[in-house]
């Protein structure tokens, strides 16, 4: 997978003319902060994790973020850092000893690419999870699929989360370093006996608009049972990408299959029995769990010889939580999350 890189332009950007301050172009790995290409202790920088999972919060929603207070101690209620955009990864990379807090890390989909640190850990999460703010993640996906699994990220430096610095401003494209300097303040000019003092119009505040946010359905299909864990089931693989297999053929939910993602989600098969029940599990996201390991799939096709408790999964995704030699596990979870 090809990973974009990210240039940061390290001069000077803040000149004094006449008593004036002026702000030239900037870095957006700046924001007020001293960006180093040195990342914290236990993290190795240009590491890539391919074949990630990227999903996205509401960093607004206090139900969400329990107090709007991160792993790292930092507010999170806006989603944004010293203008660069908040982001959590697996609470286990902390637990194994790494400090990720304050790691600067690129995110790159399709050609996309967004830069942000790390603020916060997510304990639902796997080592190649990364979750980012809903604005973040709309640079690079879509935020009504909600979920991705094949983005690559990478640590690319670090900087100070406890040094929030002089001057905090949105980035620009441009760049180049803020350098805080002392204002010069206009005199203040008293006001002339005979007149009274300008009086300032108040401002009303104005209200924000609601926001709504489309994430995967919360029902699933007719005769689906949502939230509903399938246990003792049975797991094979199928190759997607072999055409001995497929040829391109159109799958029981009437698309083409010839890639192993649909909307970038993992492709699975269910039992041609259970469609014969009337239940429409087409495009149906899997959340299927074996030995501890975990990932969602969607279901775009039918296993006619498969019994009702069996699922059939893309060869790159089994490989992420089983063994290929193995071929079949009989006693996995499956669980339907929602339809897209």
């Amino acid at each position: 997978m090809r990973t974009l890189s990210v240039t940061f332009l390290l001069s000077s950007a803040l000149a004094l003319v006449k008593g004036v301050a002026v702000l030239l172009p900037r870095s957006p790995l700046n924001a007020g902060h001293d960006f180093q290409t040195v990342c914290p202790t236990g993290v190795t920088c240009n590491q890539v994790v391919e074949d990630g999972t990227l999903t996205w919060t509401d960093f607004g929603d206090s139900q969400d973020n329990e107090g709007r207070i991160g792993w790292c101690g930092t507010d999170i209620r806006s989603g944004h850092f010293g203008g660069l955009p908040d982001v959590s990864v697996s609470q286990n990379l902390f637990t194994s000893g790494a400090n990720w807090c304050g790691t600067v890390v690129e995110i790159s989909r399709g050609g996309k690419t967004v830069v942000g640190v790390v603020t916060d850990a997510c304990d639902d999460c796997d080592d190649r999870h990364i979750n980012v703010g809903k604005d973040a993640f709309n640079k690079v996906g879509d935020l009504i699929v909600g979920e991705y699994h094949d983005v690559s990220w990478k640590a690319i430096g670090s900087i100070d989360l406890a040094n929030p610095g002089a001057q905090i401003q949105v980035p620009t494209p441009s760049a180049a370093r803020v350098i805080p300097v002392e204002r010069v303040k206009p005199e203040e000019k008293a006001p002339k006996p005979e007149e009274k003092p300008e009086e300032k119009p108040v401002e009303k505040p104005v209200a924000k608009p609601k926001v709504v946010v489309h994430k995967v359905q919360p029902v699933c299909g007719k005769g689906v049972d949502c939230g509903k864990p399938v246990s003792g089931a049975m797991m094979t693989w199928f190759d997607t990408a072999d055409s001995g297999d497929n040829g391109g053929n159109i799958g029981y939910c009437g698309e083409r299959i010839t890639s192993r993602f649909y909307d970038g989600i993992p492709i699975v098969a269910i039992s041609l029995g259970r469609f014969n029940k009337g239940e429409d599990w087409c495009r149906t996201k899997l959340k299927i769990e074996n030995e501890g390991k975990s990932l969602t799939a969607i279901v775009m096709d039918a296993c006619a010889p498969c019994p009702a408790d069996h699922i059939d999964l893309d060869i790159k995704a089994f490989a992420k939580i089983g063994n290929i030699d193995t071929g079949v596990y009989h006693d996995i979870t499956f669980t339907p999350i929602g339809k897209i």
